[in-house]
Formats: C-alpha cells, structure tokens, sequence
C-alpha cells in the first residue's frame, strides 16, 4: 500500500472516530430527535447515510465496482444508538485491514440520473468518502448546537483546507 493511500484511509478512520465521538455526547432520545435545524431529520438519520457509504465502498472495493445507491437503509441503526455506535466501530476495523493499492474502481451512477457508470480510482474515492463525511459532519454539527446546547465538541467536521485557510486568515 503507498503511503498516500494509507495516509487517506487512517483520515476516513479518524472521521468515523469522530462520528463515535459525536455518538458518546448523545443520548437515546437525543439520537432519534427530529431535528429542525436539519429539516425535522434525526442525527441517526445523517449518521446511517454516512456509514452506508462506508459500507458500500467496502462491499463494492473487492469486486472493483461500488453502488452507492445500493445502501441498505438499516432503520435499527437509525433507532438504537449503542447498536449504531458498534456498527460504526466495526467499520473503522474493517478499514484498518484494507490493504488495497489504487486500484481502478467502477462506480454506478445515481440511478435516478443516470444508469451508468464511471471510472474511478480506490484513492478518488477514499477522498469522496471523506469529503461526504466531513460535509454530513459539519451539518451535524450545526443542528446540535442549535438544538442541544448543553452538548460541547471535543472534536468539528471541518475541511482540513477550511482550517488551513481560517489560520492563513488569523
């Protein structure tokens, strides 16, 4: 494995680290709330989507084409925190044991666009998994605190480059 795409899958593992993260600041009824500040969603709901994509990279990387629109929207993960906590923890194990060079990756595309596909590398789309995350992140972000304001971040979903610049800015 070359040493970017290592450097790209232990960034994926900290986010799904931060998501865990995110999930030990919350509770049962904070996990299912509709949320207004999201458009009535829950936090579960921004966090499954996250982690079907995790789990569709991981389900497609072996045969060398990835469906994303295949997720399957597991609805326990969505009502039952400690479950989701675990389900994300196993995905941070599976991705510290992918030892994958960059290979060349089909990806479908939405199906309600178009039914084909595209070509992409195993590298393209470890940074499309982060860049996903890190947006989902960052509106989880803002809904909790609008909605939760006794919650504080240990840690943000930000761009590394969204932070590089705010520095250059200071």
């Amino acid at each position: 494995m070359t040493q970017n795409n290592l450097d790209l899958i232990e960034y994926n593992i900290l986010i799904l680290n931060r998501f865990v993260d995110l999930i030990d600041l919350l509770d049962q009824s904070k996990w299912i709330k509709k949320n207004s500040s999201i458009n009535g969603e829950s936090v579960s709901r921004h966090i499954r989507h996250v982690y079907n994509f995790y789990e569709c990279f991981l389900h497609g990387l072996d045969a060398g084409k990835i469906d994303y629109d295949s997720r399957f929207r597991d609805s326990h993960f969505e009502r039952d925190i400690s479950y989701a906590r675990t389900k994300i923890l196993a995905l941070v194990k599976e991705f510290s044991l992918i030892n994958n060079q960059d290979v060349d990756i089909e990806v479908s595309l939405n199906r309600s666009i178009s039914h084909s596909r595209i070509n992409s590398t195993f590298r393209r789309e470890l940074m499309g998994l982060i860049d996903h995350s890190i947006h989902h992140g960052h509106i989880l972000q803002i809904a909790i605190k609008n909605e939760f304001k006794d919650i504080e971040f240990k840690e943000t979903f930000y761009s590394p480059s969204t932070l590089e610049s705010s520095i250059c800015v200071k």
